[in-house]
């Protein structure tokens, strides 16, 4: 086989695998991307977030320390502090600022603005 012919060959089957994945659409009005924000000893991190309506939050506990969450959204039960590892996601479908807390930490904040 001629060189040229491989090459065809292999960019053939390269446009066959990756076709599904160019062509699938994305269901409409589902947000593409999740931040993760991790609550670790004494901060978040990160501190602020960017967002676009829809998108979902997710709070990691991590580190050794006790941690709650008070914020929009936040179910009540999180308000109780936890040392071990939990998650919390949330989605953002409202535009505008976010403040969200460890109650137990003065100054452990994140911001969030959603666009």
């Amino acid at each position: 086989m001629h060189r040229p012919a491989i090459a065809s060959i292999l960019v053939l089957v390269s446009l066959a695998v990756a076709a599904p994945a160019i062509a699938a659409p994305q269901a409409p009005g589902r947000a593409s991307a999740t931040s993760t924000v991790k609550l670790i000893d004494s901060v978040m991190a990160p501190s602020s977030l960017t967002v676009r309506r829809g998108a979902r939050v997710r709070f990691v506990w991590a580190g050794s320390i006790a941690h709650n969450l008070s914020g929009p959204g936040v179910p009540r039960s999180y308000l109780t502090a936890r040392v071990r590892a939990r998650t919390l996601t949330l989605t953002l479908r409202r535009k505008g600022s976010l403040r969200f807390l460890c109650t137990l930490h003065p100054g452990m904040a994140l911001r969030v603005r959603v666009r």
